[in-house]
């Protein structure tokens, strides 16, 4: 599994419509899991980003509607956008 690190999380947009649920997880403490109760009622999309705003990709595993695991290679603190 390759983690790639680009684009700052200052020119992601996260916009959505009025309509659309949004989830934002908080990871305080590193770790190379993370298991997010976004409790939206589908498969959303994820943008993660690291405690520095850049942008992380790793792989995603949707468990649920309401549940997602994440998983890199090394551990990190962030947040994980949730739409």
């Amino acid at each position: 599994m390759g983690i790639v690190v680009f684009v700052p999380a200052a020119s992601t947009s996260l916009a959505s419509s009025p309509s659309d649920s949004q989830y934002v997880h908080q990871q305080g403490v590193p770790a190379t899991t993370w298991v997010v109760h976004h409790r939206l009622g589908k498969v959303p999309s994820i943008v993660v980003v690291d405690s520095t705003g850049a942008e992380v990709r790793g792989d995603v595993v949707h468990d649920s509607p309401d549940q997602a695991t994440l998983s890199f290679a090394y551990p990190f603190s962030g947040a994980a956008f949730c739409n």
